[in-house]
């Protein structure tokens, strides 16, 4: 039995982990590849990662994260950083 502790340099460690890094882009195609439209893919999302549906919340949330993140992503300079 493992103590919930927050160690930074455990998470540092995995952020710039190739290995990591490597694994969240073959998720990302997976998932990109798992629908024809954003319900699909989180459908596809949720079961392989939880096993489960997502909640109308999660899925409400996600749908605002995604709006979001075009928005940001449309208006980004030519550095490819969202601002």
């Amino acid at each position: 039995r493992r103590n919930v502790t927050t160690v930074p340099s455990q998470a540092l460690f995995l952020m710039n982990s190739d290995f990591i890094q490597d694994q969240a882009a073959l998720a990302a195609e997976k998932f990109l590849n798992a629908g024809a439209n954003d319900g699909e893919r989180l459908k596809a999302l949720y079961g392989a990662t939880f096993n489960r549906e997502a909640t109308d919340a999660e899925a409400r949330r996600a749908e605002l994260f995604l709006q979001d993140y075009r928005k940001a992503w449309a208006t980004r300079g030519t550095s490819g950083v969202c601002r």
